[in-house]
């Protein structure tokens, strides 16, 4: 395979689900089966910034999630389930792109929370899944752009039913869906044509059905978020796992109107 952007791709792709990790850059160029030298420069020329510039936007755009979302969960711990080696490390990165202090950011930002029903706490299924490995392809979040992503899928297995995995990389509800970064793959299939995986790791997961547009998907998650919180679990990661039942007779698959099972890893408070 001649260098190519889709070899810095697959760094990408580890970057978003390891970023937690401690990470090198030769680690990072040994994704893209290139030299630490070779991979910095392609990575700058496609990126317009460095791997590690890149790796830092991730850790704070997955610490402004876990501000939104749990606004009582210490910054502390916030930078350190974002991948900072520090607080101090944190609070100066967030300074310098955000212009604002985390503790002022968090003030003007925090996550809206939903009333409870009166019905008082709902229960919740949790299940364990064991980790699975999946070849995906890039996919924006436009429906045109979905609908065709989704029916090639189908058209590429003869009989039966096909399962779908989509992974949601950010959080439709707090980042912008032309900047939103989803993959989508088939659960029983794996490719050697492309060097693009994506896991889903082991552990306990509850899931939520859903069916209708981005506007519905975040009120439906917001909901159930405190669903998990009443029951005495948190959400473990901020990727989400989109999981579609499908007849391959289907001819003319619509986004909108399938129902769609949003996997949610979560674990103990």
């Amino acid at each position: 395979m001649g260098i190519g952007k889709s070899q810095t791709e697959s760094a990408i792709l580890y970057l978003s689900t390891h970023f937690i990790e401690k990470i090198k850059l030769e680690v990072i160029a040994k994704q893209a089966g290139l030299s630490k030298f070779h991979f910095h420069r392609l990575f700058v020329k496609e990126q317009n910034c460095t791997p590690l510039a890149y790796l830092e936007d991730l850790r704070l755009k997955h610490a402004i999630h876990l501000m939104k979302i749990y606004p009582n969960m210490a910054l502390m711990e916030v930078a350190y389930e974002s991948g900072f080696s520090s607080p101090a490390t944190f609070n100066r990165s967030f300074k310098k792109h955000q212009a604002i202090a985390p503790s002022e950011y968090r003030k003007k930002h925090s996550f809206s929370r939903i009333s409870r029903s009166k019905s008082g706490n709902k229960r919740i299924n949790i299940q364990y899944l064991s980790s699975k490995k999946i070849a995906v392809q890039k996919v924006g979040l436009t429906m045109p752009e979905l609908n065709h992503s989704y029916q090639t899928l189908i058209n590429s297995k003869e009989d039966g039913v096909i399962t779908t995995i989509g992974f949601y990389l950010d959080v439709p509800m707090h980042v912008p869906l032309n900047e939103c970064r989803y993959y989508i793959g088939v659960e029983e299939k794996t490719s050697a044509s492309t060097n693009q995986f994506l896991t889903i790791p082991a552990g306990y997961y509850t899931a939520v059905q859903i069916k209708g547009d981005f506007n519905l998907l975040k009120e439906r998650l917001t909901q159930h978020k405190n669903e998990i919180e009443s029951c005495g679990y948190v959400i473990d990661s901020l990727i989400g796992y989109e999981k579609i039942k499908l007849d391959v007779q289907l001819t003319n698959f619509d986004f909108l109107t399938v129902t769609r099972e949003i996997l949610i890893k979560v674990r103990r408070k």
